[in-house]
């Protein structure tokens, strides 16, 4: 008999965000723009080496461009020297943590284009049930998505029950640091992706696609099997020419 509770974890996974997630049923900047990015960043570099960022704590949420804006959901923590992420990084753990884990750097620069970059790190889950995706806050969300091995975009979707496009572009391997960069065109509305500086994917943007409103990391366990994590670190996010 089909399990409503794993439709309910598939659909916090698809980067909506709510009260069946535990959390708002909106994103606050809809209801509030005023609320995302007071403080006019205008760009973000996170490394997680502040006085705050405390090893195994959770990240500390302000809005200055050097921290998340949001922790939306579950547990993720800071570690320090995880195999080949020397240093401090951010650990989305669906062993011994929340099973669904969620944060969001608002951004909101009105900006033509940009340019998001961070390192990548999974361990145990090519043979696992585990999900990590980067979202996109559009009107209509984007995502890229590594999972069991392999690496997808989801094309636009609508909404909840809307439809979902998935295309694999790549595979990646447990145990290795990978520079993941996406490079975001409002005006052409099309995004290209890159790991390890090799083009993976270009392709269009929904054509709502007039403001990115955030970008969220998402992380979970969508099966029997969830022990896995993963780790990234150094998230720039930036406007280019």
């Amino acid at each position: 008999m089909y399990d409503s509770r794993f439709r309910l974890l598939a659909l916090c996974l698809l980067g909506t965000f709510s009260l069946a997630c535990g959390g708002p049923a909106q994103d606050p900047c809809v209801t509030d723009p005023s609320s995302c990015n007071p403080a006019g960043v205008t760009s973000y570099h996170i490394d997680f080496e502040d006085a705050l960022s405390t090893v195994n704590g959770p990240p500390i949420p302000l809005n200055d461009g050097k921290h998340i804006s949001q922790l939306l959901h579950g547990d993720p923590k800071i570690v320090n020297n995880i195999s080949a992420m020397v240093g401090n990084a951010l650990q989305f753990n669906t062993f011994s943590g929340s099973t669904y884990d969620q944060v969001s750097m608002d951004v909101r620069f009105n900006k033509n284009s940009y340019q998001i970059t961070f390192d990548f790190y999974g361990a145990t889950t090519v043979t696992n049930d585990n999900t990590f995706s980067v979202v996109l806050g559009f009107p209509t969300i984007q995502k890229l998505v590594f999972s069991i091995g392999k690496i997808r975009v989801d094309q636009p979707h609508t909404g909840i029950d809307g439809e979902i496009t998935t295309k694999a572009i790549g595979n990646y391997a447990d145990g290795v640091r990978y520079l993941v960069e996406l490079n975001v065109d409002m005006t052409g509305k099309t995004w290209e992706i890159f790991v390890d500086n090799v083009s993976l994917y270009q392709g269009a943007i929904t054509a709502d696609a007039d403001d990115l409103k955030n970008v969220r990391f998402v992380s979970g366990a969508f099966g029997a099997n969830k022990a896995g994590s993963f780790v990234i670190d150094t998230i720039d996010i930036r406007e280019t020419p």
